[in-house]
């Protein structure tokens, strides 16, 4: 960590840092240009990630018209997180910009996933397996501490080195942020702006720093980071919202292969009721109520224990 006046918004210096692994900046790219647009973070072994809906819009914002193979006009954006880790290589940092093949957003939250490209690690001919965060979808609690961890002052550029091959260049600053839980609102705070499940908490998020984890006293993501205002007055804390995580349980994934079983489409509570998105116990309060044509849910109950 570096010095900072501020304890409750430590800027991280370490790179890579061990949390690199697991949270990592999403960004948009357009043939050369490159788009920072938020945070993410892994909550499965095969890479499956959690972001803010928003953050994955203003991506597919950046996408501009392109010829097809058959003649035809589609939307193109290419969407990478940025990897780090010096596991492999102690004294080198290695890593880069890592694909994202998919992405899916339910319309009524400001949650969505994506997913990074599966890989084989070339040494061992394995699939590269990510370090996920185990989520908390009971409902956070007025008063309790919360830390959040995301990237901001997030800058990309894109082109073609002098050998020919493609190159892009980032920057970004990351922190960690703290504070406490000030509201919960179990069902939404307004009907326009926050109209879902969310809480407030005085916890700093800078820009860019969208779409990360809000983390509770145990340690586990109870929160992700959804928007933030400065104080207009010194003494007044940030006001900043966070989106509950069970109800993001309804998001639907397709032709989605769980174990030995064939390929079908799965909600992310299926896939934490079978264990492959890792949760604490309050996944016990997610009940489902009923199914709608989509094959996502339209109403779920969390009862606090």
């Amino acid at each position: 960590m570096n010095d900072n006046p501020n304890p409750d918004f430590l800027q991280v210096g370490e790179f890579p840092h061990p949390i690199q692994k697991q949270v990592m900046p999403i960004m948009a790219k357009v043939y050369d240009q490159v788009f920072p647009v938020g945070t993410g973070f892994v909550i499965t072994t095969s890479g499956l990630m959690m972001t803010a809906g928003h953050v994955l819009e203003a991506a597919r914002s950046k996408a501009v018209p392109r010829e097809t193979d058959e003649g035809g006009k589609a939307l193109y954006v290419e969407l990478y997180a940025m990897y780090a880790s010096n596991d492999t290589h102690p004294e080198d940092s290695v890593g880069g910009m890592w694909p994202i093949d998919s992405f899916r957003r339910h319309r009524n939250l400001d949650v969505g996933v994506c997913r990074l490209k599966g890989a084989t690690r070339r040494e061992t001919g394995k699939s590269v397996r990510w370090p996920p965060l185990t989520l908390s979808p009971g409902i956070p609690v007025v008063g309790s501490r919360v830390w959040a961890y995301g990237y901001f002052l997030m800058t990309g550029s894109g082109g073609m080195g002098d050998d020919g091959l493609e190159t892009m260049n980032f920057r970004q600053s990351s922190a960690y942020t703290q504070g406490e839980i000030i509201d919960v609102h179990p069902e939404y705070r307004d009907q326009a702006f926050l109209s879902f499940p969310c809480f407030r908490t005085n916890a700093r998020f800078d820009p860019g720093m969208s779409g990360g984890p809000i983390i509770n006293e145990a340690g586990y993501v109870c929160g992700v980071v959804c928007s933030s205002s400065p104080p207009s007055e010194d003494g007044e804390d940030h006001l900043s919202y966070g989106s509950m995580i069970w109800p993001a349980l309804m998001i639907g994934l397709e032709n989605v292969r769980l174990g030995d079983e064939p390929a079908k489409d799965v909600t992310l509570l299926d896939m934490a009721r079978g264990g492959y998105i890792a949760t604490d116990d309050t996944l016990d309060q997610v009940h489902l109520v009923k199914y709608g044509d989509d094959g996502m849910f339209l109403m779920a109950e969390n009862w606090n224990p």
